[in-house]
C-alpha cells in the first residue's frame, strides 16, 4: 500500500508568521533592515515543502563589532531561548520552543548582520 504525498505548506501564512518572530527579536542599536527572503526547504529530497526560512539582512553601524554584536544577542536573548552548541565564531544558534533564530555574524566586518528564522522549525 502507498502512503499518501504529504502536502506543502502554505508559504504566505507560514511567512508571515517568520515575519511576526522576527519583529519580537531584539534589534542591534543602529541596526537597518536592508532586505529580506524567504527560501523553502523539504523534509526529504523530491519530497512535500515542509517550511520556510526567512532571512533578514541589516546594515550595521560603522562602530559595530563581531564581539560587541555577538554580546549583544547573547545577552538579549540567553533569558528566554536556549543557545544551541557549539556556538561557533560566526554564527549563534538559538531555538524556543518549535521556533529557530540563527545570527550569522560573518559579514558583521563588512557591516552587514544576516538573520534566518524560522517560526515552525523543530515541529517537523
Amino acid at each position: 500500500m502507498f502512503a499518501p504525498r504529504q502536502t506543502d505548506v502554505e508559504r504566505d501564512p507560514y511567512v508571515k508568521a517568520n515575519l511576526r518572530l522576527f519583529d519580537r527579536l531584539p534589534r542591534y542599536p543602529g541596526a537597518k533592515l536592508d532586505r529580506k527572503a524567504s527560501t523553502a526547504y523539504r523534509s526529504e529530497p523530491g519530497g512535500a515543502i515542509a517550511g520556510y526560512v526567512t532571512r533578514f539582512r541589516l546594515v550595521l553601524p560603522g562602530s559595530a563589532t563581531r564581539v560587541a554584536v555577538r554580546r549583544f544577542f547573547r545577552r538579549q536573548l540567553a533569558a528566554r531561548w536556549r543557545l544551541l552548541e557549539p556556538p561557533s565564531a560566526s554564527m549563534l544558534s538559538f531555538r524556543r520552543g518549535a521556533r529557530l533564530v540563527r545570527v550569522n555574524l560573518g559579514g558583521v566586518r563588512a557591516q552587514r548582520l544576516t538573520i534566518a528564522v524560522d517560526h515552525a522549525r523543530f515541529d517537523t
